[in-house]
């Protein structure tokens, strides 16, 4: 039996559940003949590598600190969640901070990407599964269109849509005054609120604010 390995993985998928809190969990490394692959991360050769299972690890080197040599050891990093939901990194480089997402990371190092397709694509739609098969380089045109497909996307509504001229409050009054009135002409409500004639209209047919009710 291959001996367990500790993996810092935010995702999981657990009894049909998925992870998504920072934890450590144990994960047999060979449970599908993987093994497990390390390889430097670009631009940051000799200080960092990432694994195809998504590990990363600071190497182990000689640091200088007010002109005294420290070894600082081989350690395997913790990747906390961003508040976008992605797992991220945080490196140190000569005095220099620097943030990277992981998923990037893996993709840099593991998919070829011959067309030089600049955006990163969650396949199964979850920001902070990075499992080397759920990833893939794209275009923004594509990511967009998986996203819309994922039901990720969808169109602002009512006040969300920063062109509404009205809120949800007006909506329901233009919707009771056909019930109190229903001779009102839609011209006459128009000319209320300072609508056109089409907006109202569009109001009573549910073409628009059809989420709104009285």
């Amino acid at each position: 039996m291959t001996t367990p390995i500790q993996l810092d993985y935010n995702y999981y998928a657990v009894r049909g559940k998925c992870w998504d809190k920072t934890l450590t969990a144990t994960y047999l490394l060979f449970a599908n003949n993987m093994k497990e692959i390390w390889k430097d991360i670009e631009g940051l050769e000799g200080y960092y590598q990432i694994s195809n299972l998504a590990r990363l690890k600071s190497l182990a080197r000689k640091v200088f600190y007010k002109n005294v040599c420290y070894i600082k050891k081989e350690k395997i990093l913790k990747c906390p969640i961003d508040h976008y939901g992605y797992g991220h990194f945080g490196f140190s480089k000569h005095g220099e901070r620097i943030e990277k997402r992981r998923a990037r990371l893996l993709a840099q190092a593991f998919i070829p990407n011959p067309e030089n397709k600049p955006y990163i694509n969650h396949i199964n739609a979850i920001r902070h599964d990075d499992r080397i098969e759920n990833i893939e380089w794209c275009t923004q045109k594509e990511n967009i269109q998986h996203a819309k497909r994922m039901g990720l996307l969808r169109p602002k509504r009512g006040e969300e849509n920063g062109r509404s001229k009205l809120n949800e409050k007006q909506v329901r009054v233009i919707k009771w005054l056909k019930i109190i009135n229903p001779k009102l002409s839609n011209k006459k409500i128009s000319q209320i609120f300072g609508m056109k004639e089409g907006a109202i209209c569009s109001i009573y047919s549910r073409t628009n604010w059809k989420h709104v009710t009285i």
